[in-house]
């Protein structure tokens, strides 16, 4: 089919998209509900498929716009910003720490 066998994980991501959107209606005005989804990140559940070495795994990741594959510390910055009061007005929202992985499909 060309598309890479992806359907089943890009639905996925969709659906948890408007789930975030859906219940940050349902739940105003009171909770705030918003989604992190970061792409590519060097987890355990990555060790395997991603090379171990960082240099190899920046080769792979040559394409995309930050030019690298993520860290678990790229995550944190959203976290902590959906965490603080600076989110306050933040509800049905998504952000991708993903290196830009999103704005080239």
């Amino acid at each position: 089919n060309g598309g890479g066998g992806n359907v089943g994980y890009c639905t996925t991501k969709g659906a948890v998209e408007m789930l975030t959107k859906a219940f940050a209606s349902d739940l105003r005005p009171n909770i705030q509900v918003n989604l992190i989804g970061p792409t590519i990140t060097y987890t355990p559940m990555m060790e395997g498929i991603l090379p171990d070495d960082p240099t190899e795994r920046a080769k792979k990741a040559s394409a995309l716009p930050a030019m690298r594959i993520g860290e678990v510390d790229d995550v944190k910055g959203p976290a902590i910003f959906l965490a603080s009061k600076a989110s306050d007005f933040v509800t049905g929202s998504s952000i991708y720490p993903d290196g830009g992985l999103t704005a080239i499909g």
